[in-house]
């Protein structure tokens, strides 16, 4: 069973479903697990739900409701990933990240046929890409999988990956917010430094800087000073004083913050806190005044001339949805209702808008013998993967309105060609027309059934993860992390003993939830500062001066 729980094979959702029986409890048979109000409330479709609920109780029929999951392997994989590693599984739980890794990279450029699909249909049809964060947690998870397991080296080589990832994710995407990310690289700095690979050390730790400086500026997150001190203390170890004192002046150290801590032992308590933000569909019906519908149909520079205004109507009722203007669907119901009294036609558009849930836990403390610390936070992935989407908004608009022009098109040549087939075949003029009618009529009804937005995540991620750093002798110490929530509920959950050892670091982690909504402030200030006019001006092929379309990719 270790063997097999260890071993590297191809993807097999049969394979994990025998090890989920060989390396955990017994998994009841494949089906969701029923909703729960706290959660449904949030918009998670009803397996999301299951999986949100039993998790914190280290239940494993959170694995029924993985099972339960429509679709995507790669999607459950991940869930797979996740729950065994939050139940205890180390090695169930690596062998469905290392499986989930291998299908990412195999899908990394997307095939002719299914940009096709995606073109005609929706981008569900689409294989599950994740985004860069969902990556670079494969990897996380990996780390502290291994470093369970007692497999230090095994750690290492996760770490590196994820070195290679995001240095790779920079290059090729270095418009991008999430260029590196601060707690992957602060976790794999530290334990390439306890290991000896200095090189590898002050690297990881600087991306995470440099990440931190980002997230301070799209989210309002700062970096703990702990992290500062860990980043200037690697440095004047290393000789490379300029940075040692660059960074101490930006974090306010001191010589005694950063002197070496000879025959001691460092210990990082991770608190994942809450869940990610998760994807929820937005549906936007978009009317086409018959003054327009004529023009659409009469070609040439008519049609040209028709759609300027079809477009900017579409961007502005699309904006201000998103923007949760409460005068958008008012604004959009009387367009329709007028498009409809007068003759005209009306298209719909659905896209993905992320929804904050998190359901996450008011105050951390960390308690280690006497010694109190509150965790901090050091990754915010709500404000993460809000922000990655804001800067595709662009991108998927232009996908969902060409989609959805495109059904409208269609829609038209099916009533136009149901009307011919009817008077050929000797019905009247009103009832070949009425035929037509009822022919487009359903050809409309199934594109707009088909116009689906893609609300794929790994929404079992945490919301945020907060951490706390301990400087320890050798020795074993009791770590206790106690929970406050916003009403006022303190509770104590026990990591048991840790083994601490000179110059070595140990990292424990524990997942909390709590029933009040994580950080708003930070996930309204991700979703700032994206122009989707801008990242809409597709006809020039450059944006207008000034804004800020270089933030969406080029879109």
């Amino acid at each position: 069973v270790a063997g097999f729980c260890h071993r590297r094979g191809r993807s097999s959702l049969i394979g994990l479903v025998l090890l989920s029986s060989a390396c955990a409890a017994p998994v009841p048979m494949p089906g969701a697990a029923p909703v729960t109000s706290r959660f449904a409330m949030g918009g998670v479709s009803t397996a999301e739900a299951g999986i949100r609920h039993y998790l914190p109780d280290g239940d494993s029929l959170a694995l029924r409701s993985i099972a339960g999951l429509p679709g995507d392997t790669l999607l459950r994989l991940l869930h797979y990933g996740l729950a065994h590693h939050r139940l205890g599984h180390w090695q169930a739980s690596n062998y469905a990240l290392q499986q989930a890794e291998a299908i990412a990279e195999a899908r990394y450029t997307k095939s002719l046929s299914q940009g096709l699909g995606s073109a005609l249909i929706n981008d569900k049809v689409l294989d599950y890409n994740p985004p860069p964060h969902e990556r670079a947690f494969m990897h996380y998870y990996g780390m502290l999988n291994y470093l369970q397991l007692g497999d230090r080296d095994a750690a290492l080589v996760e770490a590196r990956k994820a070195n290679v990832f995001l240095e790779r994710y920079t290059r090729e995407n270095g418009e991008r917010s999430y260029e590196s990310d601060a707690a992957v690289q602060y976790v794999a700095g530290m334990l390439q430094w306890a290991r000896g690979d200095t090189d590898d050390a002050i690297v990881s730790l600087r991306k995470a800087g440099m990440a931190y400086d980002t997230y301070r500026e799209r989210y309002g997150l700062s970096a703990p000073k702990f992290v500062g001190v860990d980043l200037a203390r690697t440095a004047s170890a290393l000789g490379i004083t300029e940075v040692a004192a660059d960074v101490s002046k930006t974090y306010g150290l001191t010589k005694a913050d950063i002197a070496p801590t000879k025959g001691s032992g460092e210990l990082i308590v991770l608190i994942e806190n809450g869940y990610i933000a998760h994807r929820i569909q937005q549906k936007l019906y978009v009317p086409i005044l018959a003054s327009e519908k004529a023009m659409l149909s009469a070609g040439g520079l008519e049609t040209a001339v028709a759609v300027l205004p079809l477009v900017d109507r579409t961007i502005t009722l699309f904006t201000e949805t998103m923007r949760g203007n409460e005068y958008a669907k008012a604004y959009q119901d009387g367009y329709v209702l007028g498009a409809i009294i007068t003759g005209g036609d009306v298209f719909s558009m659905a896209w993905p808008k992320y929804s904050l849930y998190a359901n996450g836990a008011e105050k951390v403390t960390v308690a280690v013998g006497t010694a109190r610390q509150e965790g901090l936070v050091i990754d915010d992935l709500s404000a993460i993967a809000a922000r990655h989407f804001e800067e595709e908004k662009g991108a998927i608009m232009r996908r969902a309105l060409f989609r959805a022009a495109g059904k409208y098109v269609l829609s038209n040549l099916a009533g136009n060609a149901t009307e011919k087939l009817a008077s050929r075949a000797g019905a009247g003029g009103w009832v070949s027309q009425g035929i037509g009618m009822l022919g487009k009529a359903g050809a409309q009804v199934v594109a707009d059934k088909s116009e689906q937005a893609d609300t794929r995540s790994w929404s079992s991620l945490p919301a945020e993860i907060r951490a706390a750093r301990f400087t320890l002798p050798p020795g074993d110490h009791p770590v206790t992390v106690k929970v406050l929530d916003a009403d006022g509920t303190i509770r104590n959950i026990d990591l048991g003993v840790v083994k601490i050892a000179s110059g070595e670091t140990a990292v424990r982690s524990t997942f909390v939830d709590a029933p009040n909504r994580g950080s708003p402030q930070r996930f309204a200030m991700a979703q700032q500062g994206v122009d989707i006019r801008a990242g809409t001006a597709v006809a020039s092929g450059a944006p207008p001066a000034g804004s800020t379309a270089s933030l969406a990719g080029g879109a």
